[in-house]
């Protein structure tokens, strides 16, 4: 990266504050802003695209595009024939959405759900851009809405019209919907997950000498397992809050459940340490696991700029190869 793209990137950078994003009410908006602050300073794309194969030939039609011309064929034939691919786009992506309860949770008014939904939009609006066909699911316990991969004009507009169209709510239950979409997704993808990756209680009951955290990870790798099995791509961005790391709250604070559980009254000074070793040893956990079965794993903040969620992406991706 030269001068003149750290300036750019650094000029750009001062428009996508999350808080700052979150005032345009527009996920059209904040997906330029985002992608265009992204390309001020890195030339490359985050997504390596999968080679398109050669199939067959058919004869051109008047009117079919040239470029997919075989003049080799027409060399020795002296006829017209189109080569045909067995994909018609370089890259397949699909976002698959968490709309659950925890996704609610926010600070000014500022919730991981706008967040996701940002980084969502910034993710279409750049494949859409190079071309390739991006589809949607938004689930949570069972998918609620799917949208099919395309690369069609409008179809950005589309996947934002839903983004913007439901609230988080409900409960949710990766070993249902994604093990669902796992199995609607025939052809070779890029999956991207955007989540908390949190589980409400009573929905992970652990085996004896099993802690909770490591049956909450087991629960979400075994569905990007299904992914992995299927020969898809796997991206994940773990979208949390600080508060949910850091746990910087003092004195008695009463919790409210988000996924159906009751609130609760709690002397945080007393449960500080403890909470803060049970959610360092989760995040260490599903980093570990999803790096075992090869799945991009990438933890983004709400506070975090979300040019820094696909550059983040573009240099693991880069360095993986």
């Amino acid at each position: 990266m030269n001068v003149e793209s750290n300036r750019a990137a650094d000029q750009y950078r001062r428009f996508l504050d999350p808080q700052t994003l979150a005032r345009l009410k527009s996920l059209d908006l904040v997906a330029r802003f985002a992608v265009e602050g992204f390309m001020a300073g890195l030339h490359r794309s985050p997504f390596h695209g999968f080679s398109a194969e050669f199939s067959d030939h058919r004869q051109y039609i008047s009117g079919d595009p040239i470029r997919h011309l075989d003049w080799k064929v027409y060399a020795k034939t002296q006829r017209l024939y189109l080569k045909r691919y067995e994909e018609d786009t370089n890259l397949q992506a699909y976002l698959l959405l968490d709309r659950s309860g925890t996704m609610a949770y926010a600070s000014d008014g500022f919730s991981k759900w706008d967040y996701a939904r940002m980084v969502a939009a910034s993710v279409a609006h750049l494949l859409l851009s190079q071309r390739d066909a991006v589809g949607l699911a938004l689930f949570d316990h069972d998918v609620r809405r799917w949208l099919p991969a395309r690369s069609a004009p409008g179809h950005r507009d589309a996947l934002l019209a839903e983004m913007d169209r439901f609230p988080a709510e409900n409960p949710t239950d990766p070993s249902s919907a994604l093990h669902a979409l796992a199995e609607r997704v025939r052809r070779r993808s890029l999956i991207i997950l955007i989540s908390d990756m949190l589980l409400p209680a009573g929905v992970v009951v652990p085996a004896a000498g099993v802690t909770l955290a490591d049956a909450m990870v087991d629960r979400w790798v075994n569905a990007l397992k299904h992914f992995r099995h299927q020969g898809h791509d796997v991206l994940v961005f773990h979208v949390l809050h600080r508060d949910e790391v850091d746990f910087g709250f003092s004195g008695p604070v009463e919790f409210s459940g988000l996924e159906g559980e009751p609130g609760l009254l709690v002397d945080t000074w007393s449960v500080a340490h403890i909470y803060r070793q049970h959610m360092g040893r989760y995040l260490r956990t599903v980093e570990k696991a999803c790096g075992e079965i090869h799945v991009d794993y990438h933890r983004l903040f709400t506070s975090s700029p979300l040019d820094l969620a696909l550059s983040s992406c573009l240099d693991k991706r880069r360095r993986l190869g």
